[in-house]
Formats: C-alpha cells, sequence, structure tokens
C-alpha cells in the first residue's frame, strides 16, 4: 500500500501544476501508511497529564514525582506541541530551464506548487495539534505525517510528531524524529527536549541528561529543558533503586 503509492508520487512530474492535486493524494496515502506502521507499537501508550498545544516558548510544566520504584513517565507526551518555531534554511534548488515547453512547466509554477504543499502543511500540522490536545496521539501522528511530506524541512512538525510517538509509546521512532529536528535546526533549544523525553522513555536516562544540558546550553532559563533534566535524573534515581531492590546492593558497587 504504501511502497505502490511511493511509486506512484515518485513518477509525477514535480513542477507541474495540473499534477498537484495527485501528488497531495499520493502524498496524504504515503502519510497515512506511515503513520499507521509508526502508531504501531509494542510499548503501551505513555500515562500523562496532557496540556493543550501553545505557542513558543511553552509555559512551565508542573512536574510530579513519582514515589520509588514507580516506572518513569514519559517526559516528552506531557510537553506542548509547538505552533511555531525558527525559520530553516532550505537547501539550493537546482538551476532549471524556464522555457515552458520543456515539459516541467515554468518556474512560477513551481513556486506555486511549493506554496500549496506549504499550505496545506500548515493546515495538517494544525489538525496535528488539535489531535494531540485531545490525547488523540494516532491521530496527531497520521496528521503530523502528512505535514512532514508536505514540508520536509520543517523542525517543528518533526518536534510535533516525535512528541505524539512518545504518546503512543513508540519511544525508538520518537527519538529518531527528535535528532531530525535538531538536524534541521541545531540552535532550537526544542528539539534536545524532545530527545531527551525520548531517552526518558527508553530508559537511557543518562543520555538523556545529556540531551537536556545540551539544550541548556542554547537556552539556560528554558523552563522546559528544567523540568526535562529533573526527570532524566529522577529517572535515573529510580533505575537505581530498582536494581538495589532486586539486587540487594548498591549500583555503584557492582
Amino acid at each position: 500500500y504504501q511502497n505502490a503509492a511511493q511509486a506512484f508520487l515518485d513518477q509525477l512530474p514535480r513542477r507541474s501544476q495540473p499534477n498537484l492535486e495527485l501528488r497531495t493524494q499520493a502524498m496524504r496515502i504515503v502519510a497515512e501508511a506511515e503513520a499507521a506502521s509508526l502508531a504501531a507499537s509494542e510499548g503501551p501508550p505513555a500515562a500523562a497529564s496532557l496540556t493543550p498545544p501553545t505557542s513558543d516558548p511553552p509555559a512551565p510544566a508542573v512536574v510530579k514525582r513519582e514515589s520509588p520504584g514507580a516506572k518513569p513517565k514519559a517526559a516528552g507526551a506531557e510537553r506542548a506541541v509547538e505552533k511555531a518555531g525558527p525559520k530553516v534554511q532550505q537547501p539550493e534548488k537546482a538551476s532549471t530551464s524556464t522555457n515552458k515547453n520543456d515539459g516541467w512547466g515554468s518556474d512560477s509554477d513551481d513556486e506555486s506548487n511549493q506554496v500549496e504543499l506549504k499550505r496545506q502543511s500548515a493546515i495538517a500540522k494544525q489538525r496535528g495539534n488539535e489531535a494531540f490536545s485531545k490525547g488523540d496521539f494516532k491521530t496527531a501522528v497520521t496528521q503530523f505525517s502528512m505535514a512532514i511530506r508536505m514540508d520536509k524541512y520543517n523542525n517543528v512538525v518533526w518536534s510535533n510528531r516525535s512528541a505524539s510517538l512518545c504518546g503512543v509509546g513508540n519511544f525508538e521512532k520518537a527519538l529518531t524524529d527528535a535528532e531530525r529536528c535538531i538536524k534541521l535546526a541545531p540552535e532550537w533549544p526544542k528539539g534536545y527536549a524532545r530527545k531527551g523525553a525520548a531517552l526518558i522513555g527508553l530508559g537511557q536516562g543518562g543520555e538523556a541528561v545529556k540531551a537536556y544540558l545540551a539544550g541548556l546550553k542554547l537556552d539556560p532559563e528554558n523552563p522546559t529543558l528544567k523540568s526535562g533534566l529533573g526527570d532524566a535524573k529522577e529517572a535515573i534515581r529510580q533505575a537505581k533503586a530498582r536494581y538495589e531492590e532486586y539486587w540487594g546492593t548498591s549500583a555503584n558497587n557492582s
């Protein structure tokens, strides 16, 4: 299903105005198939109290500390998805002929296509925000996947899908999206918060601490990063407590 749609999508001329609607439909099919695959997680969805989407920067989140021995929560599911982010520099486009008879259309057609795709990406992103705020993480993953297909250089939609994937318990894919977000916008602190949340979900508290500290170097007073750092340290403490309870010795002495 996904491969057939992708093959159809690849065969369409990227700069042909009459094919824009077909490309959009094919992108939707691919995104839905991709989202279904991403949402199929082995682990249970992260249990969390969610806050609605907010503009960047988000309001400080209240983090409830868990008692020793409790399973650490996925911090990413508690973070609101972003509505805006810094502009990401687009890669330079290869020079093309402006001859309208070359079978590819004009540069103005290409620009019109790009504007329309970004518009539809923004619509899908908004729908994803709404689904996330309702706790419908699976739908949020689908909508953000669609937004990515339409505008793959937008770091914010990668960040938002990472948070949604944490919500369905697919922390490995959430980590992949967070790293892609950081690659697109290395100076944007929120990407490091997403990475830290995914790492906590994977039980890698030490690596999560590193991610949050990297983000705090960019924005030392960021409340989300500070709260996430506390979550990561708490996850480490709880992991040590479980080790000692099971083995009857300190993890530091093992």
